[in-house]
């Protein structure tokens, strides 16, 4: 794989003479220590659908936006993710958390919620 990647870079030509290459990196993941975006949301993993009583991801499917994003709940279900896994040193700091609609967000752990602002 490495020899691939050399000879492609060689052949490329002046236009990406100053590309920078990454080797080694592991697979985008919640559990990874290598921080890869700057929306963190986006090495999370897919929605999980709870139910009270049910065990866990046994909720009915979610209803999904094209994106991603859940539109919206029937009653009794809740959609969880995992985000940041769960090294200490990567969960620390500022974080902004942006939504939009109706409902309840819950944070696990040690993460408290600094100011809450309403905007549409």
């Amino acid at each position: 794989m490495v020899l691939f990647l050399t000879a492609s870079i060689s052949n490329a030509g002046a236009a990406n003479a100053e590309s920078l290459l990454a080797i080694n990196l592991g697979g985008i993941s919640d559990w990874s220590t290598e921080l890869v975006f700057v929306d963190a949301f986006k090495q999370s993993r897919k929605w999980i659908s709870q139910t009270e009583g049910k065990g866990w991801g046994k909720g009915p499917a979610l209803d999904l936006t094209k994106e991603g994003w859940v539109r919206s709940l029937k009653p009794g279900q809740r959609a969880e993710t995992i985000l940041l896994g769960v090294d200490e040193h990567k969960s620390a700091g500022r974080y902004v958390c942006l939504y939009q609609g109706k409902g309840e967000l819950r944070f696990r752990d040690d993460a408290k919620v600094e100011k809450t602002a309403w905007w549409k």
